[in-house]
């Protein structure tokens, strides 16, 4: 049956999609967790999620790029409603966004973050890189971050509302 299958994208380029809504590239909500690798996103934009948006559902993100996407929640990311994917060795990059430049986790969101560099991604209010909130935390094993920035606070990593992360 479709409806048992587990998404899979594998090798592919998602450049300069656009959303009104969430996720500029891939809106994966209430389904099986997706299986994303080897994979460029690049110049996606959309209000929620740039690149990725994911409710209710823990995807494998791995080997992925993630590039000059932009958002106001989450430039490249933006998890909610406790989406809490497995992130392994990605690059997130000059992504931008109003809160959460790279990464925006929000109500029991908890992603896994390995092996993950973080450059030159800005907000324009918090959370230049990542961005956690409302009960979601993130844990980061190994992942480098460099220029980030952020106006209004966390330029590297915001957490608030009863979140937190484990590094």
């Amino acid at each position: 049956h479709a409806w048992d299958d587990r998404p899979t994208v594998t090798d592919c380029t998602f450049a300069d999609n656009t959303a009104t809504g969430r996720g500029g590239a891939i809106y994966n909500a209430f389904g099986r967790p997706a299986t994303i690798s080897g994979s460029l996103f690049t110049g996606n934009a959309a209000e929620y999620g740039g690149g990725i948006y994911s409710q209710g559902v823990s995807s494998i993100i791995s080997n992925c790029v993630f590039r000059d996407n932009s958002a106001s929640i989450g430039g490249a990311i933006n998890n909610w409603a406790d989406a809490s994917p497995n992130i392994n060795d990605c690059v997130f990059e000059t992504n931008s966004a109003t809160d959460g430049g790279a990464v925006h986790n929000l109500s029991g969101s908890s992603p896994t973050l390995v092996n993950c560099t973080f450059a030159r991604n800005s907000a324009s209010n918090r959370g230049g890189a990542l961005y956690n909130d409302k009960a979601s935390s993130a844990s980061l094993a190994n992942c480098t971050f460099n220029a980030n920035s952020a106006t209004g606070g966390g330029g590297g990593l915001f957490n608030i509302e009863s979140s937190s992360s484990t590094l």
